[in-house]
């Protein structure tokens, strides 16, 4: 993966504003990151687009402050604090299309290395992905959401939600908790993550009506839902959110190092990418807090 950290970029984005307030035009710089850090987690995510920086089958990737996610049609990979555990769909669609959600305007620039045939510019980034038809009348959608990777099935009427299902390679355990309903994944004993207990609806005559739902966990390792009752003849929705939890820290992660302003409001950012190269990158914010781009 690219090994960055764009979740803190994004929240630069938020932070636009405020941060040309605080600094006068003259560049300067702000040593103390704690204001931006401190934003990190209540911001959205970025997906960008694979275009051969990785591995091949490699659509999609996006990532948080120590936390990636690369998503492939065959399912998703997931890694914190350098652990890394597969989402696979079980007896999902050989043929599922892996689509982009909303182009956002924010642009990749990859010119790390001595080759520069692997060298990537103008990479785009969207506000999500889509695996359309991932079961018959059955798409997924992957969201981030408050920095957390959110997914979001929605269910054609008269589509069956009992073919939905996944399983974790990699993971230590993975466990149903009793009095939450969370999903727990644990890659070690300082790691997990965990797929907060889902929620489900219909919306019938303009209305929003809850439907009963929970994980179901069976002997094999495999997940899917258990749904109480509901109109099968109305879209349904079904709603979990993955987030994750360490019992370490994640402070030697990717940081934004130092911030300027120049005479027209534009701010711009350089930062250390801590992966086993100590990349570092530059970015660029627009004075209305768009971002223009981030090179590596």
């Amino acid at each position: 993966g690219l090994g960055i950290s764009l979740l803190a970029l994004i929240a630069l984005i938020a932070l636009a504003p405020f941060l040309g307030r605080l600094l006068a035009p003259t560049a300067e710089s702000l040593s103390n990151t704690t204001a931006v850090t401190s934003e990190l987690d209540r911001l959205p995510l970025a997906f960008i687009a694979g275009q051969g920086q990785n591995n091949d089958g490699v659509r999609f990737e996006t990532y948080g402050s120590g936390q990636t996610a690369v998503f492939t049609p065959e399912g998703v990979e997931l890694n914190v604090q350098q652990q890394t555990v597969q989402l696979g769909f079980v007896g999902a669609n050989p043929a599922t299309i892996l689509e982009a959600g909303a182009l956002l305007p924010g642009k990749i620039n990859d010119f790390r290395g001595q080759d520069a045939d692997n060298w990537q510019v103008a990479l785009p980034t969207y506000a999500g992905v889509v695996y359309q038809q991932l079961y018959p009348g059955i798409s997924l959608q992957y969201e981030g959401v408050d920095g957390a990777l959110k997914s979001t099935y929605a269910v054609a009427p008269g589509a069956d939600p009992s073919l939905i299902r996944w399983q974790y390679s990699g993971a230590q355990t993975v466990a149903v908790d009793s009095a939450t309903g969370d999903l727990q994944i644990a890659l070690s004993d300082q790691t997990q993550i965990v797929e907060k207990a889902p929620v489900a609806w219909q919306e019938v005559n303009g209305r929003r009506q809850t439907v009963p739902v929970a994980f179901a966990l069976n002997e094999s390792g495999t997940v899917g839902f258990t749904l109480g009752s509901y109109n099968a003849n109305v879209p349904l929705i079904i709603d979990p959110t993955i987030v994750y939890e360490t019992t370490t820290s994640l402070a030697n992660f990717d940081s934004g190092r130092d911030i300027a302003v120049d005479a027209n409001g534009n701010v711009y950012v350089v930062g250390r990418a801590y992966d086993a190269n100590n990349d570092i990158f530059v970015a660029k914010l627009s004075a209305n807090g768009t971002l223009l781009y981030t090179t590596y």
